[in-house]
């Protein structure tokens, strides 16, 4: 069970002039959740950390520090591969992988990846969590993507046209439809000029 910090996020929401169920509603989750994140008995993710950051008008490290996440920054983290045109992702062998800069308040499990196709992006790091995650807690954002018999892919995810189907949209590329996947990583922060 986190430690974590009530008085920190009680002050906070007093200033803000915000219930625990005000929040819960404007972050579009069951009250239920924010009870039991404040409580420590459930861990707050740094998607929830972000949100929760902007609407206490507070920064995601401070979030994630009251709620009891270990969190790395200013560090170095493994970078593991790169992402090639069209969003695949290819994964350097262990022991090849060189590392980068983290930013301030990515969780410890952070790894990096970089985009080395020649387009707009070229260069751009994204940074995300070695955990992973069911496809369904990464819809509408950007993630590393398991596609199910086909490797991985750097996409934007929504839903599919068939139950438990979802649709890729690669930064550049065809978007991909109907894909059955087998898990997600959401893109936690991008670097857009080089490390």
């Amino acid at each position: 069970m986190a430690t974590i910090d009530t008085d920190w996020f009680r002050d906070r929401l007093a200033a803000r002039k915000l219930s625990q169920r005000g929040l819960a509603r404007a972050m579009g989750v069951d009250p239920s959740a924010i009870s039991l994140m404040f409580r420590g008995r459930r861990r707050m993710t740094v998607e929830e950390a972000g949100q929760v950051a902007v609407l206490l008008q507070a920064t995601t490290q401070e979030v994630l520090a009251a709620a009891g996440v270990p969190t790395q920054g200013g560090d170095r983290v493994r970078l593991m591969g790169y992402v090639q045109a069209g969003g695949r992702v290819v994964l350097e062998a262990e022991g090849l992988h060189d590392t980068v800069e983290a930013p301030p308040g990515l969780p410890v499990d952070a790894v990096a990846i970089q985009a080395r196709h020649g387009g707009q992006e070229d260069g751009w790091v994204y940074y995300l969590s070695e955990t992973h995650a069911p496809p369904s807690h990464a819809l509408g954002q950007l993630a590393v993507c398991a596609v199910k018999d086909n490797g991985l892919l750097l996409a934007h995810v929504r839903r599919g046209y068939r139950a438990g189907a979802f649709n890729l949209a690669p930064t550049s590329g065809p978007e991909h439809q109907n894909v059955a996947l087998a898990w997600a990583a959401p893109v936690l922060w991008i670097r857009t000029s080089p490390p």
